[in-house]
């Protein structure tokens, strides 16, 4: 699965990205964020990428 750092999280225009360690970045919407995570800039996660943008987004403490 993998791994990047939450930018440009903006929850009142309702998306954000992730830049993945692989340089990429996808854009996600807050209904792909696991419920149990509460998405804040600057944060690493885990997530999986599904036509160019990063879905099921959870915590991750690496």
């Amino acid at each position: 699965m993998p791994t990047g750092t939450v930018t440009g999280y903006n929850p009142f225009k309702g998306y954000g990205s992730v830049i993945g360690d692989d340089g990429e970045d996808y854009t996600f919407v807050p209904s792909q964020v696991n419920r149990s995570t509460t998405v804040v800039e600057h944060m690493r996660v885990s997530f999986e990428v599904v036509n160019g943008q990063a879905t099921d987004i959870s915590h991750t403490n690496d």
